[in-house]
């Protein structure tokens, strides 16, 4: 459907474009669960986020900046107990990651260096997906 339905006039429907977020929109990030809120199993705790990219060019944007998190994990190696970015499992809304408990805050710098990353990316004017 080219829009949404509004309202009625005397001479018939009107018709109004839907609201489509726009491609150049930055990527926005907030935490639904929290070592706090979130479950625990066996010394680890579920963090739970969601992205705020709804456009296939900010969802884009997540994707190449999560691979370059993790390309620079495995060039640099990371320290024993370190999480990785490649153990969070993405979808088009949230994040979710199971974390080892103490390493929440952590890994929260992490997701958002990735959204740094990901609007940087959507900024510059050179990215096409």
């Amino acid at each position: 459907m080219l829009g949404e339905l509004r309202g009625r006039r005397a001479s018939g429907w009107t018709w109004r474009p839907a609201i489509r977020p726009t491609s150049g929109a930055p990527i926005e990030l907030e935490e639904i669960g929290g070592s706090a809120r979130g479950p625990r199993v066996a010394e680890a705790s579920l963090l739970r986020f969601r992205l705020g990219a709804l456009h296939p060019r900010q969802l884009d944007a997540v994707r190449r900046a999560r691979l370059a998190m993790i390309r620079e994990e495995w060039t640099r190696g990371t320290v024993e107990g370190e999480p990785s970015i490649l153990e969070a499992t993405f979808s088009p809304v949230d994040v979710s990651w199971l974390v080892p408990i103490g390493e929440e805050a952590f890994c929260r710098e992490k997701m958002a260096g990735l959204v740094r990353r990901a609007n940087r990316l959507i900024a510059d004017p050179s990215f096409a997906s």
